[in-house]
């Protein structure tokens, strides 16, 4: 839904303009992308842009549907072009020409704005749910994290404070040659890591989000868009409303369609119930399909249109001292057949998935 590819279509296909409106849990709002939780990608990827992301594929069988593809960046770092060391800790990124900022002067996105992105996770006020990832992988953000935090428990936390923090200590595996090039470094290689760019954590933030608390309303009500969408108006924890971005440009997103004109995001508790502002009129689609297929599932509401409390996912103990064999994790991705377990699940509506997960 939310990301599409930019493919030619029959002009019969294409319906342009209107309203589209979605239930979502209420975790799935288009927030602060520095401590936005995975589960909100699909919607903060409306008004927010990413080094990657996902292409949309009806089949999760697609290997595009797991396959990250450049989004701000003009190219996904590899040893064929270049931009992946041969250590493979060392990416670099170039970034797409065209992106801009949702203010007055349509700023360009820059690599110091991807930079303080990757700062504002580490917030001690409302740090990412992605942070324990991007601090066990990223060299040095572990140790700008640890030591922002035990500044934060002997400071106020305004976000002027914060800011100050933010902008006077540099995180040593994440910085900006200039505006166009972006290097980052990892303390160890990690395969995910190219795929984990694609969460909100790991968002292009703009200098106007220093002057709000991450997380805080304030912030919520003044984000600033270099997606298709921006946020007009919003009721935390209820709904949300979005319209199109004039400084969205199509011609620099290759993978995104700004097809309605506004987007109604109405947020529920969990048992298909959600209010009914800003509109009365119906949702027309769920954030994700009705799970079913499994012994003894149930969908959590009473006509199935909703399923995403049915979300399986394999979890694995990684303490475990097994894991240290490559040969054990490697025989485990292995083992673990992706395609049966997407149509066990009835997971055949990727647009609001990456495809099946193995933890």
């Amino acid at each position: 839904m939310t990301v599409a590819p930019y493919r030619p279509e029959p002009a019969t296909a294409r319906r342009r303009g209107g309203v589209l409106r979605v239930v979502a849990p209420t975790d799935a709002a288009p927030l602060d992308p520095s401590c936005a939780p995975a589960s909100a990608a699909p919607f903060v990827r409306l008004h927010t842009r990413q080094l990657v992301t996902w292409q949309t594929a009806r089949d999760v069988r697609d290997w595009q549907a797991v396959t990250p593809v450049p989004d701000l960046a003009l190219e996904v770092p590899s040893t064929w072009n270049a931009g992946l060391g041969a250590s493979h800790r060392s990416y670099v990124f170039h970034m797409r020409p065209g992106v801009r900022w949702d203010t007055p002067d349509r700023r360009p996105v820059t690599a110091h704005d991807v930079v303080r992105g990757f700062k504002r996770m580490c917030n001690p006020v409302r740090p990412s749910p992605s942070l324990a990832y991007f601090a066990s992988t990223v060299r040095g953000l572990a140790d700008f994290a640890t030591a922002w935090a035990a500044e934060a428990t002997h400071r106020a936390g305004d976000a002027a404070t914060l800011a100050a923090y933010q902008n006077a200590h540099e995180i040593p595996g994440v910085f900006a040659l200039d505006d166009e090039t972006l290097v980052i470094e990892l303390a160890r290689p990690a395969l995910d890591f190219v795929h984990m760019l694609a969460l909100p954590a790991a968002s292009a933030v703009p200098v106007e989000h220093d002057a709000f608390v991450p997380g805080s309303p304030e912030a919520a009500a003044h984000l600033r868009a270099n997606g298709p969408y921006r946020v007009r108006r919003h009721r935390p924890g209820e709904w949300v409303e979005l319209v199109r971005n004039p400084a969205w440009e199509p011609a620099a997103d290759p993978y995104r369609r700004a097809e309605a004109d506004r987007v109604e995001l109405r947020l529920s508790d969990g048992a298909g119930r959600a209010d009914a502002e800003p509109t009365d009129a119906p949702a027309e689609v769920p954030v994700a399909p009705a799970v079913g297929g499994l012994p003894a599932a149930e969908p959590v509401d009473g006509d199935g249109a909703l399923g995403w409390a049915l979300d399986p996912y394999l979890l694995l103990n990684l303490r475990d001292p097994v894991w240290a064999d490559p040969r054990v994790r490697q025989a485990v991705a292995l083992a673990v057949d992706k395609a049966a377990a997407a149509d066990r699940t009835g997971g055949t509506a990727p647009a609001c998935r990456y495809g099946s997960r193995a933890r």
